[in-house]
């Protein structure tokens, strides 16, 4: 019984236990979905910014119509698919085909 005059702590049981499980997922889903809605408007803000520093150029996918965002910036590779789809967004360039030397040099 009690010692020292303190209870002893009960296990709990399993259905207080499911509770305390899901009001803790439910939390995590919480916090997942401000930490996205944060970094969504981070983002945001970041393109509109290298926009109007003329640092970025939109191009919509022919597939299926996202605008796609892209940065100018030295040092950083640019993924030639859509984000949304994958569709190749640039395709190869007309003067590929009119300059030899050119497509020599691509296919390296």
């Amino acid at each position: 019984m009690a010692r020292d005059g303190f209870r002893p702590v009960k296990k709990m049981s399993q259905h207080q236990l499911t509770e305390i499980v899901q009001g803790l997922s439910h939390r995590i889903d919480l916090l997942h979905q401000g930490a996205a809605a944060d970094l969504r408007r981070l983002n945001v803000l970041f393109f509109s910014l290298l926009k109007e520093m003329g640092k970025a150029e939109e191009i919509t996918c022919k597939g299926c119509e996202t605008t796609n965002i892209r940065p100018h910036l030295p040092g950083i590779e640019i993924d030639p698919r859509c984000a949304e789809c994958g569709l190749l967004i640039d395709g190869i360039s007309e003067e590929a085909f009119k300059d030899a030397e050119l497509m020599d040099d691509s296919e390296e």
